[in-house]
């Protein structure tokens, strides 16, 4: 009677299981979250959050750093950004900031990492408009849309 009953009891739980899956953002972040853990170990102030294009963001602090990195849909890494100070950013790239931007404030400025390319973004604020400048060490800079 007693192994009878605990069939019943699991064959009701494996119903009641099949019947509510468990939604796909959440084993999307489990996903996530492994290679997270993966690729930057213990992190601080861990908070998960939608992003465009059907992307996963995690932000973080590590060693005092505020990150914000991107996972796809399947919880793969796409990009790791990092808030930097301007006086961070390199040498070069400062001066030709300070010279492109001579009018305009510089509001915001970060390092974005990908597995093809690393550089350096700035917002900027001049009468009232706000633009997203890409810059890379050598001193180039272009205007990009760039929208999390």
């Amino acid at each position: 009677m007693k192994t009878l009953m605990l069939a019943g009891a699991l064959a009701i739980a494996t119903l009641a299981a099949n019947a509510n899956p468990t939604p796909a953002t959440k084993v999307l972040n489990y996903r996530a979250s492994q290679n997270l853990a993966t690729l930057f170990g213990p992190v601080k102030e861990l908070s998960w959050q939608p992003a465009r294009n059907n992307m996963l963001r995690a932000n973080f602090t590590l060693d005092g750093d505020a990150y914000s990195v991107f996972f796809n849909a399947e919880g793969e890494f796409l990009a790791a950004s990092r808030q930097i100070n301007r006086s961070d950013l390199p040498l070069r790239l400062r001066l030709a900031l300070e010279q492109k931007f001579k009018q305009a404030s510089v509001t915001e400025s970060f390092e974005l990492t990908t597995d093809s390319d690393h550089a350096w973004y700035v917002r900027t604020e001049q009468d009232g408009k706000s633009k997203v400048w890409k810059a890379y060490e050598n001193g180039r800079i272009e205007e990009v849309d760039l929208r999390f």
